[in-house]
């Protein structure tokens, strides 16, 4: 996101926490690597250090800081750094991802009250689910639009073949892979893909995320189930030759959880760009993106038996597929993080070219 808008602004400034893996990152170049992007020569990369004994310490202290140029647009997911911004008047663009915890904030009323009298200051969600809930605020309705997350497609161009036999070994392809990659947070589903390993023998189940001592843990608890495969999260930019090299890709979310009920997971659109078949929870926060994919087959949360006629319905749609190399098509370039960008500033600035 950072780097698609550094392309059409002539000078950006990130403002992040301090740490001093990052710090140090940032002073070798590094610290986009891991998502294989360098770092844009019109990025000005500042790091925050937090106030002790505050709350919020790390918005606190990007209050407090003077910043020279009152018309640049300020973007942030803190509500609270929106809020003051908007407050004193600047340019302002909010991207909530979660109305429950930005509900809680003690000044939330006063925060709504501010976008409406401040003509420069708007939200966009990552899901209707969230715009709905804000509108119910009382939000004018031209002061918020849902613009779901994207994905870098050039790192789909060119893939490393054979990913997961480097990652396993040459007898993971010995059944066709389903693979997640991801968080382990309960609500992903991580336990519901242990749990049909252990009935649905005929297929490798791969999960690649966590801490390496989360997998190492995992790994010992359920070493006798010998189709299921743990590793710890990689590199952003390797997902692309993992999921690449998977036959089925799955999204095996919970029917409720923190987050839930205003999703918009980077992972969907990662599989996507994969043009592999996706198995994916049926809820409705996902239907906006995934109802017109043929790709996509739905089934049942938390249902092993639905999941298992889903992969009987992968093999069917399989066989009637071409054996071709999948790259991105280009009806994935609506969601790439270039397209995201440049409509969420098309609506922003809207009113000023009317």
């Amino acid at each position: 996101m950072v780097c698609s808008l550094s392309r059409i602004f002539q000078h950006v400034e990130l403002y992040i926490p301090f740490r001093l893996k990052g710090f140090c990152l940032c002073w070798t170049g590094g610290i986009f690597q891991s998502y294989g992007k360098p770092v844009p020569k019109n990025l000005k990369i500042r790091f925050i250090i937090k106030n002790r004994g505050s709350k919020f310490g790390y918005e606190t202290a990007a209050e407090k800081r003077k910043y020279e140029k009152k018309d640049a647009l300020v973007f942030s997911r803190s509500l609270q750094v929106a809020h003051h911004f908007a407050k004193n008047d600047y340019p302002v663009l909010f991207e909530a991802h979660n109305f429950a915890k930005n509900k809680s904030y003690d000044r939330f009323d006063d925060f709504i009250k501010t976008l409406q009298k401040n003509k420069q200051a708007k939200i966009i969600s990552i899901s209707q689910q969230i715009e709905a809930l804000y509108l119910k605020t009382g939000l004018a309705k031209e002061k918020i639009a849902t613009f779901p997350d994207g994905v870098d497609l050039s790192l789909f161009e060119k893939t490393n073949r054979n990913f997961l036999g480097s990652a396993f070994g040459s007898g993971i392809y010995a059944r066709k892979n389903v693979l997640y990659t991801g968080s382990l947070a309960e609500e992903k589903g991580v336990g519901f893909i242990i749990g049909a390993a252990g009935k649905i023998k005929n297929y490798n189940f791969i999960i690649i995320g966590g801490k390496k001592s989360e997998i190492g843990q995992l790994t010992r608890r359920f070493h006798t189930v010998e189709n299921l495969f743990f590793h710890p999260a990689i590199d952003y930019k390797l997902i692309p030759s993992a999921l690449m090299d998977a036959d089925y890709l799955v999204m095996p979310y919970l029917r409720s959880g923190k987050l839930i009920a205003y999703m918009s997971p980077l992972k969907m659109f990662d599989y996507l760009a994969a043009e592999k078949i996706i198995l994916s929870s049926d809820l409705p926060v996902l239907k906006p993106v995934l109802q017109n994919n043929e790709n996509i087959i739905f089934f049942e949360p938390e249902s092993i038996d639905s999941f298992k006629t889903a992969l009987t319905n992968a093999e069917i749609l399989t066989s009637k597929r071409p054996d071709v190399e999948q790259k991105p098509s280009r009806n994935m370039r609506i969601y790439s993080w270039e397209n995201r960008v440049s409509n969420i500033l098309d609506w922003y600035y809207q009113d000023r070219l009317l």
